[in-house]
């Protein structure tokens, strides 16, 4: 320490001898450790300074018999990982010796339950003081030289089967079930040592071999079989049942017994047992649940039921925990929430079969039943007793609709809770419910002639719906050019010339001859009337069934038209659809738009399919448009002064003053009131003007109209035009962009389409990069219409520069549209207005009809073309929302009005006065 670099000398020799001492006790305690030769005291004290103690080995020579042992020459001394790891090991050791000492107190605790053992020697080693004793007392210390993972504890001086026994003991020790098991063994291995030696005094070895085995391994076996469901129920009864309805407990209870294992099965088990435990509070369900079953003749899976209903068995305890399964614990789920009075409910039901089974047959959907509701009601007359009678019937089948109509033959018990979930909800609305099957029950023979007294009606009825199959052809949408407020007013169905379909004829000739006119009620009426026959033979069935489904696809597409009709959107005005009800007709729908005829549009699908296709195209139109119009309203503040019906009536009225045709109704004068009081024509013209202008209709003068600016596929536009005769310092090589245009439109793309593809791949340089984009976005309609607007205001900005900004108007700017298959011709010109709406949709169709493509295709390409290119556009007949918002907003502003008055000396400042104004 000094000396072996020459600094010895620095210190008297006092201080020398000090450093000498220390070295000496530093290099004898080293030692000390190495062979395991310390007290555990001191061990205990070093290993708590653990660091220190390392850097003061590094300061000394140290030269040990172990460096001889491993073969090191005498001037070599043990590194300074050889400590750290020699005291890693000191540790371990003691921690093995505290954690069997832990063990044993616990061993000794479970005996004292099994008594007598003799524990003396173990008792008297756990509590010696052991601090003074040397480490090689209580173990086998590890050196450098043997390695061992595990330390050998030999202080207890046990056995090496009881040194097994210790670690599981002592982590199931305090299971409840181990207990029990445990001391039941230790009782039959006393009385079998007391019968052997006269002695029942247990050693340590006696209670590890006869009594520990024996539990862990029934414990053991146990775990297994419950992991696996083949425990049984009787099993499960001895050893679990003490934790019925304490089931947290049982979790904790196996968990202790499973110890570190994988428990991914428990919960599963824990569900099952909870639910055996349950299976006789089920039993009355359970009963009720058979007896439904079998007066409704169910056959479908109902293997639960068999399972709880065998509870009361002699052999039900036989059965493994796993036959509680799934469907079972779900039943029993099911079978939880049915109380005494839904019990005595479904009572009631079955003991009704004859009443259950007579509607069944006769009236098999709940629609039939309404109508056979109706029919009694007529047949009751006017006495009161009948008259509760058809309401009595009326409650009590509906409330048990879902067992009456709706409950299969095949259903198995998951149906039949599903009807049962239908039935607590009545029965919650009604208590009564019960009672009033019983007693309408009790009317079976008067509601069997009742029905009788009404058959007539269904063979009337029947005919005429396959006439109408065969025949029928319905017009929806504008049939008299004049009302169209209600469904009712935009269906009719002409049948030709079918006896069947004059019901009082009496002249059958004559009535052969006659067509068959029929409005909306008339059909609401048959069909009602059809409820009776439906499913009462095939053919009939059939009849109804298609008479339906094309009835129903009718009024949903009344309704759509209908609202796209309120809504303001004005290209269906005039729209109408005729729908050819024959099964495998060539045409089945043909959509008209306007009076003549000229360009309909043609559907060739089962008519189903293509009414189906087509109230989902209306239907569409309807939320684009109502879209279209809120967005307007949040542009265009002064719309929302109105309702859409109001904004209707202003595009209508408003349009005649642009025409200079006729004048405007005088209501219309009172609406704008509410913008400008006073309200004149002449202000209404103005307003009109200044909007025209503000959406481009005019710019500011009449004599100098443009050329007409028109859409081609040859890309040959104004804009592209108007491109080349820029100047030079514009930036743009306009050739170039107008070539790479063309190349993308021979490519198949649309002008939006090539536009926006430029956009996103700016600067296009390489067309590959420029179609590769396309075909991963060509889906995105969205995205292109924004990419192509962004093209365009970046071509007039590079153009135009500050000369066309965000306030130009919207039509000094191209108007273009393109169909997908070829160039649609429609002219649009600055400063001039288009004629009519009748004449923009004849161009539209004139395209779209020669394309290839089904109705609905087509109806799609009419639909887009539409509000890319006449949304904004005003005719002789209506405004466009945008011209009507600029013009109401026109108004407000020349109505703004300052006022200023003097407070009345008469009225109190700072108080509440009553004012009483002149009624107008």
């Amino acid at each position: 320490m000094g000396s072996q670099q020459g600094h010895g000398n620095i210190l008297s020799e006092l201080a020398q001898g000090y450093v000498a001492v220390a070295k000496s006790m530093l290099d004898s305690i080293l030692e000390s450790i190495l062979r395991g030769q310390i007290r555990i005291f001191y061990l205990n004290v070093l290993l708590e300074n653990n660091n220190h103690f390392v850097e003061l080995c590094k300061t000394i020579v140290i030269k040990t018999d172990l460096q001889k042992e491993r073969g090191a020459a005498t001037n070599m001394q043990p590194s300074t990982q050889d400590i750290i790891k020699i005291l890693g090991r000191r540790a371990k050791e003691l921690k093995a010796f505290e954690t069997e000492r832990k063990q044993i107190s616990c061993f000794l605790g479970i005996c004292e339950t099994i008594q007598p053992v003799n524990l003396q020697a173990l008792q008297a080693k756990l509590d010696s003081d052991v601090d003074g004793l040397m480490l090689t007392d209580i173990c086998e210390p590890i050196t450098l030289s043997r390695d061992s993972n595990k330390p050998t504890i030999t202080y207890f001086n046990i056995s090496p089967v009881v040194k097994q026994m210790l670690p599981p003991l002592e982590n199931i020790h305090s299971s409840v079930l181990f207990q029990d098991l445990w001391q039941a063994k230790a009782r039959i291995v006393h009385k079998e040592k007391s019968k052997d030696t006269g002695d029942d005094v247990l050693t340590v070895d006696d209670v590890a071999n006869k009594v520990w085995k024996k539990v862990f391994g029934h414990i053991s076996e146990i775990i297994s079989k419950l992991q696996d469901g083949s425990l049984i129920l009787k099993e499960v009864d001895e050893f679990f049942g003490r934790f019925e309805n304490e089931y947290d407990q049982l979790e904790n209870e196996l968990k202790l017994l499973l110890g570190p294992r994988p428990c991914d099965w428990l919960k599963r088990r824990i569900q099952q047992i909870i639910h055996y435990h349950q299976l006789e509070q089920r039993l009355e369900a359970v009963e009720i649940v058979q007896d439904v079953k079998k007066t409704f003749n169910l056959t479908g899976n109902f293997t639960a039921i068999s399972v709880l209903s065998s509870v009361r068995n002699a052999d039900f305890k036989d059965r493994k925990l796993e036959s509680i399964d799934d469907d079972v614990v779900n039943a029993g789920k099911s079978l939880a929430a049915m109380s005494r009075e839904r019990i005595l409910c479904l009572q009631q039901l079955v003991l009704r079969k004859d009443f259950i089974e007579w509607l069944r047959k006769e009236i098999t959907s709940i629609q039939q039943l309404k109508v056979f509701v109706d029919l009694a009601m007529i047949s009751a007359g006017e006495t009161d007793m009948e008259v509760d009678r058809v309401k009595c019937l009326h409650q009590a089948t509906t409330g048990f609709s879902s067992f009456i109509f709706d409950l299969k033959p095949d259903a198995g018990f998951h149906q039949l809770m599903k009807a049962c979930e239908s039935l607590w909800n009545a029965l919650r609305n009604d208590k009564d419910l019960p009672k009033k099957l019983k007693d309408i029950s009790h009317h079976l023979e008067w509601l069997k002639g009742v029905k009788e007294s009404h058959g007539s009606v269904e063979t009337s009825s029947l005919s005429q719906a396959e006439a109408i199959n065969t025949k029928g052809i319905y017009t929806v949408g504008n049939i008299d050019y004049n009302a169209k407020d209600t469904p009712e007013s935009v269906i009719r169905l002409l049948v030709q010339g079918d006896d069947s379909l004059m019901e009082d004829e009496d002249d059958e000739d004559e009535a052969a001859s006659k067509d068959k006119n029929y409005n909306l009620d008339m059909l609401k009426d048959l069909q009602s009337k059809l409820m009776l026959v439906a499913g009462k033979a095939e053919q009939g069935r059939d009849e109804v069934e298609r008479f339906t489904e094309i009835l129903s696809g009718v009024i949903r597409l009344a309704t759509a038209y209908l609202k796209l009709c309120a809504a303001g959107n004005v290209l269906f005005s005039e729209w109408k659809a005729i729908v050819y009800c024959k099964y495998k007709k060539k045409v089945s729908v043909m959509v008209r738009f306007g009076i003549d005829g000229s360009h309909d549009l043609k559907g060739t699908r089962e008519v189903t399919t293509e009414l189906d296709k087509l109230c989902s195209f209306m239907e569409n139109c309807l939320k684009e448009w109502l879209e279209y119009v809120e967005e307007k309203r949040s542009e265009i503040y002064h719309l929302n002064y109105f309702t859409t019906e109001q904004l209707v009536i202003l595009r209508r009225e408003l349009a005649k003053l642009m025409s200079n045709e006729k004048e405007m109704a005088a209501g219309v004068y009172t609406l704008l009131a509410s913008l400008k009081d006073s309200c004149t024509e002449s202000d209404v013209k103005e307003a009109l003007n200044a909007a025209f202008m503000e959406v481009g209709s005019q710019n500011n003068q009449e004599e100098m109209e443009m050329e007409p600016i028109e859409v081609n596929a040859s890309m040959e536009t104004p804009e592209l035009e108007k491109m080349m005769d820029m100047p030079e310092e514009s930036g743009v090589d306009l050739e170039k962009v107008k070539k790479f245009l063309q190349e993308l439109v021979d490519e198949g793309l649309s002008e939006v389409q090539a536009k926006a593809a430029m956009q996103a791949c700016d600067p296009a340089v390489d067309i590959d990069d420029v179609m590769a984009w396309y075909y991963q976005n060509m889906q995105d309609e969205e995205l292109m219409a924004r990419l192509c607007k962004e093209w365009e205001d970046d071509m007039e900005m590079k153009l135009f520069g500050d000369g066309l900004d965000d306030s130009t108007p919207a039509a000094e700017r191209t108007v273009s549209t393109m169909t997908n298959v070829q160039t649609l011709s429609v002219t649009i010109t600055r400063g001039e207005k288009v004629s009519s709406l009748s004449k923009i949709t004849s161009s539209l169709l004139t395209g779209i009809g020669q394309s290839k493509g089904d109705l609905i295709e087509k109806l799609q390409q009419l639909w887009k073309d539409y509000q890319i290119s006449l949304t904004a556009i005003s005719f002789d007949d209506y405004l466009s929302l945008e011209h009507l918002g600029h013009t109401l907003q026109y108004l407000a502003t020349k109505d703004l009005v300052q006022l200023s008055r003097l407070f009345p000396k008469y009225l109190n400042t700072g108080k509440p006065n009553l004012v009483v104004r002149p009624k107008v």
